[in-house]
């Protein structure tokens, strides 16, 4: 495992815990503790600080970055593929939220919010301009709040 401060955890359906990590990348703790895995920038990841993690509908992972967008890895292959780039002006991915939809928010510092629907098409919200801020409450709403208000999504921060 990397020597380095976590982020965030992320736990999938199978029991794994997903570990983002400061300057350490992607670290995978597998049901079986004697598989671990670590997913740097030599596999593919376009940066060690990771900030969010989030599954999609087909089981892949959202993994946000601080300072270099999203990365798409499929846990089955290892594969990372590195779709969406930070929007200019941005310091990356702070946090997911995800609808109990099939929709997932990806809130990107100083540049507002982006919409990651079923078909991993991932598009800027319009007027959001600022940090995706995250309320949760108990009757499971999320609310998307940036410089111009907020809105209210069904879901879960992830």
């Amino acid at each position: 495992m990397s020597r380095c401060p976590v982020y965030t955890i992320y736990r999938d359906n199978d029991g794994n815990a997903w570990l983002g990590t400061m300057f350490g990348g992607v670290n995978l703790m597998p049901n079986n503790p004697f598989r671990f895995r670590i997913f740097c920038k030599g596999s593919g990841l376009s940066s060690m600080r990771v900030r969010g993690i989030s599954v999609n509908t087909d089981g892949r992972l959202w993994i946000g970055t601080e300072k270099n967008g999203l990365n798409l890895l499929d846990p089955a292959t290892g594969e990372v593929s590195n779709p969406v780039a930070s929007p200019a002006g941005s310091n990356g991915v702070t946090h997911f939220v995800k609808t109990s939809g099939s929709e997932t928010y990806a809130g990107f510092t100083h540049s507002g919010v982006m919409r990651i629907d079923s078909g991993n098409r991932v598009t800027r919200l319009p007027d959001s301009d600022s940090d995706l801020g995250p309320d949760c409450d108990g009757s499971g709403y999320c609310y998307l709040k940036d410089s111009q208000g907020s809105g209210r999504a069904h879901g879960s921060e992830r």
